[in-house]
């Protein structure tokens, strides 16, 4: 025991032994506080659907410009669109897990309207591909899930947390 005493006097050698021997204040210090760092399951899980979505987005959109023959892409506008899109997702699914409520009711628009223009491009993309249409329609019913968890009580109290902790540092 008087040999750590020892060492923690030497100046250069402080901070190597408290690295070696953490002592238990310095570990529970070093644990995170706060909701952010602390996210519920249904959030998470809300995240990784999501995420699993733009993914599908993608490759639905790479097979119908290359193996569909659905050409999306030979004007600007049709790629400007997918890559603005695309790109409001996945911003919108990083605000999320920062606990941003605006970026759930983005989700909530964009989805309704993926869900008003389905009914015109479902038989149009059936008919184009089969794997289209599969993966149209998984994309369709992951999108819905990540909602529920989303708006499930558990999402809705945490992100009323930060809501709470804004209004008390004014």
């Amino acid at each position: 025991m008087g040999e750590i005493q020892f060492l923690k006097r030497l100046p250069y050698l402080s901070g190597l032994v408290a690295l070696a021997l953490p002592s238990l204040d310095r570990t529970k210090s070093m644990i995170p506080q706060g909701p952010l760092f602390h996210k519920p399951k249904s959030i998470i899980a809300a995240k990784n659907i999501l995420y699993a979505t733009v993914f599908l987005g993608i490759l639905s959109s790479l097979i119908g410009e290359f193996s569909a023959g659905l050409q999306t892409y030979t004007t600007l506008q049709g790629l400007v669109t997918t890559i603005l899109t695309l790109g409001l997702l996945i911003i919108a699914i990083r605000q999320i897990g920062l606990g941003r409520r605006w970026a759930r009711t983005v989700l909530l628009v964009l989805i309704i309207i993926g869900l008003l223009a389905a009914p015109i491009y479902v038989p149009f993309i059936f008919r184009t591909s089969m794997v289209l249409g599969f993966l149209f329609v998984l994309q369709t019913i992951l999108q819905i899930m990540a909602l529920a968890f989303l708006y499930s009580r558990e999402s809705n109290t945490w992100l009323n947390s930060f809501k709470n902790k804004a209004v008390a540092a004014d």
